[in-house]
């Protein structure tokens, strides 16, 4: 979690996503508002703004991948097993001919 301290020594979560909670834009927002930043302080609420977006940015993609792969290789895998089971049927087949 990354905290900032204003002068009051009151903190402002902006990176919980440690704790499974999701800051949108308007939370921060209303939590900013409610605080006395300083200039300095504002700044670096931005800064960590940005990079909280560029994480749940980089967050999505990697999911978004991961659902790709994942579809790939089930599709691969329900394409091996009906060829599996029309070759188990061919050679059935070709033995209940051969045993005529």
């Amino acid at each position: 979690m990354i905290a900032l301290v204003n002068s009051d020594a009151e903190s402002l979560s902006v990176g919980a996503l440690a704790e499974g909670q999701k800051y949108d834009s308007a939370r921060i927002d209303a939590l900013e508002e409610n605080l006395d930043l300083q200039p300095r302080e504002l700044i670096e609420v931005l800064l960590l703004r940005e990079k909280l977006n560029s994480v749940e940015s980089d967050f999505e993609e990697t999911v978004r991948a991961i659902r790709v792969e994942v579809d790939r290789v089930f599709t691969m895998g329900v394409t091996l097993l009906i060829a599996l089971l029309a070759a188990v049927l061919l050679l059935g087949l070709r033995r209940s001919e051969n045993s005529k």
